[in-house]
């Protein structure tokens, strides 16, 4: 029998730590296929699109010319590690299977949509290198995905300012990548009229410049220069061909009852008023008046876009006019498109308004905040928006700024249920993400992290040293790798203290400085003690090249870092680590598994997490017991599935909760022992018809194996009677024993995996010892 330990791995790493949104399911294969000049794309003639894509971001990564071939052109003829696109129809549309295997990756959407969502996430996991690269890998894996939210909008204003097509191409570009599939193209508001109108051309003319633009900084201001600008029939239908071939519908979006004052400076008589272009960022109000005449040209308007946008419109209007539209939307076989259910503005500031202001006074926004993390917190739905006007977007550069990176995480909020998703997983993969826009020339914002003053557990972190910025003491211990305490200076006789709310105890590992600034940013002179009151300190470690570890005595609650020479230059200490988490009393612990589904070749993965929970509050004499079942179930729990026949199981259940009942100040060894009366009791989920005398003596004998040190373990076997085999608990468990010397624990894995799924057989017995269970029954009995 294999080792569990050479094939199992508690810390899990992901497939590929850049895909955004993360797929639903990921499994993983041994090996990996290589991709390279040589590599090309097969698929049906009517998916072309698709395979086009695939092989512009294969000659991106390579410049290499890769071939893109119809299945009836590729034929017979077997293409080594080529990528395959196709569409088998399932239950569940817009869904997709990437495999990928040493000699093919293939792809299969459910129709054209879970292809095309197929086809972005290998775009993904494709290089995007700042210089050519001739071959890469992909490891070996199985991606089932679907998205969670059916309708993922982006919607985009640019009355404020107009971008080119070319722009909005690329835009439709990363909008594909990200697999938002709607685009809603804001075309009117009061700054500027943007479609051209073959039947209204005064609406291009007049309705598309202003006078000028209020520069940053002052919102009623003017630049004194005319702003104009409008995309012709040609721009919007190549916008339309272009995003439906990446499977993202494109909807224009007019408004009537607001933003209209292009519409009636071009054609004052149908307003009340005279009105000109707004040239003063501020909610004016301005709408078409009610009328016949009003009504034939907007109605106009709208026959005029049908032919530009066939999948419908969308209206920002009052509800006795979206009524009429709707009806007549409805006559010319149209739709009339509606909004999201969950609506986010992009245009809110995603950092602090005054780091941002002072920074750059090009960074300004409109009031508020909308910070990355309160994108990925959006409770999913049936449709999801996230909106950007362009008053404060003057350039290409602020759209970037404004879009990149919340736009993924907004598009992982729209992928995933908020039960799903994990933000710090998220933050590795978008930190990952980030290089990737930087490579393709985007200028996004910073990753905000939304930096708290909070140390993890209740911890409490003091100092004597001036603090650099704003890095507080805190963050050297808030479970976040990416921050750190930073000391301006520090002299002989400054600390860094941690009051734990409760004892620690294990290795403890304190670092300093920073591997981007070379041996800089170090403690120069220190060293590490702990406490276990905060007055007397032991333990006394120096530091070494900035770095110091030490042994936590039991009933540890205070650490510190002690300057012991003047040191003029800053320096970092990272996160604190320490190798047993802190006990709290309301303890729900996770670890992460990557469990092989069998031992075939090559062998699947699963990814599990393994819970151990308890809740000691009322009973803190319990703490030590508790601390030592901790350790014991992560320690034993491979053990224990993997003699009981469980370990493959899918319905094995993963999370495990601490019954107190039963528990009391006792020894180490007898907590111990109790830990794996209910864990196996927990996890032996036999038939009804199986043998009372199997189970007992299953759990006897694992507790015998694992804590021979208890209570009960040190009477084992001595009234166990070999003629009383089967009554169950120590005779049948010392039968077991015997079993396991003589022929091997295979035989009563495979007995204890039967009582779990099918009920218990004899035959067992004959096919791994060839002896009738009888047979071995007599041979223990008659043993010397």
């Amino acid at each position: 029998m294999r080792l569990l330990s050479i094939w199992i791995s508690l810390l899990l790493s992901n497939v590929d730590a850049a895909l955004i949104p993360l797929p639903q399911r990921i499994v993983e294969h041994e090996g990996a296929m290589v991709v390279d000049f040589q590599t090309g794309v097969i698929a049906p003639a009517q998916y072309l699109d698709q395979a086009k894509l695939v092989q512009a971001a294969l000659t991106r990564m390579t410049t290499s010319t890769h071939y893109c071939l119809t299945e009836r052109q590729a034929g017979r003829m077997r293409y080594q590690r080529a990528i395959r696109l196709k569409v088998e129809q399932t239950d569940q549309s817009a869904s997709y299977r990437l495999e990928v295997r040493k000699d093919a990756l293939t792809i299969i959407g459910s129709d054209p949509e879970g292809l095309a969502y197929g086809v972005q996430t290998l775009i993904q996991l494709l290089k995007h290198p700042s210089k050519p690269i001739q071959r890469m890998s992909i490891p070996c894996q199985t991606i089932d995905d679907v998205a969670a939210v059916n309708r993922r909008i982006f919607h985009l204003n640019v009355s404020g300012h107009l971008f080119s097509t070319q722009r909005i191409k690329e835009l439709v570009d990363w909008l594909a990548f990200h697999k938002i599939n709607e685009f809603h193209l804001g075309l009117n508001d009061d700054y500027g009229w943007r479609m051209e109108s073959l039947r209204f051309p005064k609406l291009h003319e007049i309705g598309s410049v202003r006078a000028s633009t209020p520069p940053y900084g002052n919102r009623e201001g003017s630049d004194k220069e005319p702003y104009g600008g409008y995309y012709t029939q040609v721009n919007l239908r190549e916008i339309v061909r272009y995003a439906k071939a990446r499977k993202v519908t494109v909807v224009p979006v007019f408004s009537f009852s607001q933003g209209a004052s292009p519409i009636l400076a071009a054609y004052p008589h149908l307003g009340e008023s005279s009105e000109k272009v707004k040239s003063i960022w501020k909610d004016w109000q301005v709408g078409v008046p009610e009328g016949e005449e009003q009504s034939q040209m907007l109605r106009g308007i709208l026959e005029e876009a049908l032919h530009l946008f066939p999948d419908g419109i969308r209206l920002i209007d009052g509800e006795k006019r979206l009524d009429e539209l709707r009806l007549f939307l409805q006559k010319k076989k149209s739709q009339l498109v509606l909004g999201a259910e969950v609506v986010t503005d992009l245009s809110l500031y995603g950092l602090n308004e005054k780091s941002e202001l002072l920074t750059d006074k090009n960074r300004e926004a409109f009031p508020g905040l909308n910070t990355l993390q309160m994108l990925y917190q959006l409770e999913a739905q049936s449709s999801m928006e996230a909106r950007l006007t362009t008053e404060f977007v003057h350039d290409e550069q602020k759209l970037q700024y404004q879009l990149f990176p919340r736009i993924a995480a907004f598009a992982e909020a729209g992928w995933r249920t908020a039960a799903q998703r994990d933000d710090q997983d998220f933050l590795q993969r978008l930190r990952q993400m980030l290089e990737r826009y930087q490579v393709a020339g985007l200028k996004p914002s910073a990753i905000n992290e939304e930096i708290k003053r909070e140390a993890i557990d209740g911890t409490k972190v003091t100092t004597t040293m001036s603090l650099l910025e704003n890095h507080w003491p805190e963050l050297s211990f808030d479970g976040k790798e990416q921050t750190s305490f930073r000391a301006n200076s520090a002299t002989v006789g400054d600390v860094l203290t941690f009051e734990f709310l409760y004892p620690i105890e294990g290795m403890v590992f304190f670092e300093t400085g920073d591997e981007n600034e070379g041996d800089s940013l170090r403690l120069i002179e220190g060293v590490a003690e702990s406490s276990m009151d905060g007055r007397e300190w032991k333990n006394l470690v120096s530091f070494q090249e900035g770095k110091a570890s030490l042994q936590a005595p039991k009933h540890t609650r205070f650490l510190r870092l002690r300057v012991t020479g003047d040191q003029d230059q800053p320096f970092v200490l990272k996160e604190l680590r320490l190798a047993e988490a802190v006990l709290v009393p309301k303890l729900e612990e996770v670890r992460e598994l990557r469990i092989p589904k069998g031992t075939g070749e090559p062998v699947d993965y699963d990814r599990r997490r393994l819970i151990f929970a308890v809740d000691f509050t009322g009973h803190p004499e319990l703490r030590d017991q508790i601390a030592a079942m901790r350790r014991m179930y992560f320690q034993s729990w491979y053990r224990v599935v993997d003699q009981l026949g469980v370990f493959y199981d899918p319905r094995t259940n993963l999370r495990f909760e601490l019954d107190l009942s039963e528990i009391k100040p006792m020894s180490v060894a007898d907590a111990q022992d109790e830990l794996l009366k209910q864990m196996i009791a927990h996890l032996q989920q036999y038939r009804a018809d199986s043998p009372k005398w199997l189970r007992s003596g299953m759990e006897k004998m694992l507790r015998y194996q694992l804590v021979a040190q208890s209570t009960w373990a040190k009477s084992f076997g001595v009234s166990a009677k070999s003629s009383e085999a089967l009554s169950g608990g120590d005779a049948t468990a010392a039968f077991f024993l015997w079993v396991s010397e003589v022929y091997g624990g295979a035989v009563l894995q495979a007995i204890s995996q039967d009582c779990s799924r099918g009920g218990y057989r004899k035959e067992i017995w004959q096919e791994f010892t060839r002896k009738s269970f009888e047979e071995v029954l007599a041979q223990y009995q008659k043993r010397s």
